[in-house]
């Protein structure tokens, strides 16, 4: 049985017959994209590198692979919302959504199905929320140089889902 072990989420899980591949840092997605391309046997001829202009990592879910790589961030909270973000996508791919689903009960007190949020680039957001929080990391400076409706929407969730667990009690 194979295993998926996540850096930034900083956990592993069983992958069945998935197999994960971390390419990590890498110089240009548009390079990146052609070689996993040519990896799988996808055509290359009608890409548009131009497309990837903003994009700053990317997860394939090709047959039985996950395959992820992004580009390095100027800052670390920055880093980390974007690697998360991408492994956060690769395990969906792999189906092991519930172990982030339950990472985020356990150990900061938020309940959310992921399986419920209806846009997958909202349940990476997530995961990525997930990973700045488990840091301590300034969501307030992250917002500041990282403006994103995905990431607002989660992070809408994510505050929404944590205060439903406060009780509050008068005597």
């Amino acid at each position: 049985m194979n295993e998926a072990h996540f850096k930034i989420l900083e956990f592993t899980v069983p992958s069945g017959t998935y197999r994960h591949h971390d390419d990590g840092y890498v110089s240009s997605i548009s390079d990146t994209t052609m070689r996993v391309n040519e990896l799988y046997s996808l055509n290359n001829q009608n890409y548009d590198t131009s497309a990837d202009k903003y994009v700053i990592g990317r997860h394939y879910g090709i047959e039985r692979d996950s395959h992820i790589f992004y580009l390095e961030r100027p800052t670390i909270a920055l880093d980390i919302q974007n690697r998360s973000h991408e492994e956060t996508h690769a395990l969906e791919f792999i189906g092991q959504l519930d172990a982030l689903t339950d990472r985020l009960f356990e150990e900061q007190g938020v309940k959310i199905n992921l399986k419920e949020v209806d846009d997958r680039e909202v349940r990476a957001q997530l995961g990525s929320l997930y990973a700045l929080n488990a840091r301590d990391l300034a969501l307030w400076k992250l917002e500041l140089l990282y403006k994103n409706e995905t990431f607002s929407a989660a992070k809408k969730i994510y505050k929404q889902s944590k205060q439903l667990q406060r009780k509050f009690f008068t005597f």
